[in-house]
């Protein structure tokens, strides 16, 4: 029964009851029954004119309910929460979509059997370089059957590629100040064309949730870097800008709530704040160099003619004729955060030739990230001749978290004198990073309060 016949038969009783009292009971007055007749009797009479013009049109709309404010929150979460409320497509649809880095895509079409099959996908790079990425299929969005999510380096025939059998490789997100880690497997061959293939990947099941983390880390984050964790170099990193954005696209195209992903804080996280007295000073030799792209690490442990085990740390770029880049640590009480680090610019000198630096010149620091130009000054600049006679120009500045986070997350860095639009010295910023983090562990502190 409708609302409207409801209503008409409501309004039918009371006329009929009206008029019972209208002659059962003699303390009315016959003028008011008439009156109360007759209106219940032209209520009822509009009601049904309403209801049958009614069912001759189309059914009308539920009316829409705007919810308090302070209810807002709620309603907008059971919306996006209701995301697989959408029916399985049942005709054919390619699409494509960029968002920033990421791009979001969908493919429906007919298998041999006569089923649709939906497929969305997202990834970054391409086009010649590397790709991160993932592929969900309808249906298979909840977080206890995430997919695979797949790093595929760019090979070519008769090029050996980076990957190589069994490599150890970490996913390392860079979240606001932490970093997050998630280990992959590395997968080798060669196609059917003779051309070579290497796919690390994080591994998605019902019974992980390396997936579900590192997508959600994904969501959080502003960059994700491959690190092999046997030579310690960076195989690939990879922008997150428009992961976000690209990630709630394929949950409509696919039919899922992309909720567990973009609203949840990953919960593992690789390198948390260390304290320097939780761990043991080395008490053994040690010396290593490893390269990080454009910069290098070392340490260099060793005992004292007093019994003492002294570990010196540092990394720079540059040298061997030419201007460098010098940041030292030592393990021992005076680490950061508690005392800054000095970055040091070393002119390249020769005996007979006048240094470009003098005692005390300013030396702007300009380093370059994909959406900022940051800005330095330092003036204590030192210069003069060795016991050698060999002229030498050293300018320092203070290595604090600012000027380090600067670094991390910048690609070039330039000096110039003062003002001046000549440049001093040019030095790439690619490996910076992973060679601080280097350091940070061989001298015992963390690296996450300067690089964040």
């Amino acid at each position: 029964m409708n609302n409207s016949t409801g209503k008409t038969t409501a309004l039918l009783v009371t006329a009929t009851a009206i008029f019972s009292l209208n002659y059962n009971t003699p303390v009315f007055s016959a003028g008011l029954f008439d009156d109360l007749l007759e209106a219940a009797i032209d209520s009822a009479t509009k009601e049904i004119i309403d209801s049958i013009t009614k069912s001759n049109q189309t059914a009308p709309k539920k009316p829409t309910v705007t919810p308090p404010a302070a209810s807002n929150a709620a309603v907008n979460t059971k919306v996006k929460s209701t995301i697989t409320r959408y029916k399985r497509p049942t005709k054919e649809n390619h699409q494509w979509k960029s968002y920033k880095d990421w791009s979001a895509s969908v493919e429906t079409k007919q298998d041999k059997d006569g089923e649709w099959i939906t497929s969305c996908a997202i990834r970054t790079g391409g086009d010649g370089v590397s790709t991160i990425g993932a592929e969900i299929s309808w249906g298979n969005g909840d977080p206890g059957t995430m997919p695979t999510v797949d790093f595929n380096e760019t090979t070519y025939r008769h090029v050996k590629p980076m990957l190589q059998g069994k490599k150890e490789v970490t996913w390392v997100v860079s979240v606001k100040n932490q970093a997050f880690s998630y280990p992959g497997e590395t997968y080798t061959g060669f196609d059917d064309s003779g051309i070579p293939y290497a796919i690390n990947r994080i591994q998605g099941n019902i019974n992980d949730g390396d997936t579900l983390e590192l997508l959600r880390a994904f969501a959080k984050g502003s960059t994700v870097t491959l690190h092999d964790d046997q030579s310690g170099t960076d195989l690939h990193s990879a922008s997150l800008s428009g992961f976000s954005a690209s990630y709630r696209k394929v949950s409509e195209w696919c039919g899922f709530s992309p909720e567990s992903v973009l609203t949840v804080a990953p919960s593992a996280t690789s390198e948390p704040s260390v304290s320097t007295a939780s761990l043991s000073r080395p008490n053994k030799a040690k010396n290593i160099r490893e390269m990080y792209q454009n910069w290098q690490a070392s340490v260099h442990t060793f005992d004292t003619v007093d019994g003492d085990w002294i570990t010196n740390c540092s990394i720079q770029t540059g040298g061997e004729g030419m201007g460098s880049i010098h940041i030292r640590s030592s393990w021992g009480d005076g680490l950061p955060p508690d005392a800054p680090l000095t970055v040091r610019f070393k002119e390249a000198t020769a005996r007979g030739y006048p240094t470009r630096l003098k005692k005390n010149d300013n030396v702007h620091w300009i380093i370059d990230s994909r959406y900022n130009r940051d800005n330095f000054y330092s003036t204590y600049t030192d210069a003069g001749f060795n016991n050698d006679g060999i002229p030498y120009a050293e300018n320092k500045i203070s290595g604090n978290n600012e000027f380090l986070y600067s670094l991390g997350h910048g690609y070039s860095m330039n000096l110039r004198f003062g003002d001046a639009s000549k440049d001093l010295y040019t030095a790439s910023l690619n490996g910076f990073e992973g060679a601080y983090r280097r350091m940070s562990q061989w001298c015992g502190f963390s690296a996450n309060s300067a690089l964040r």
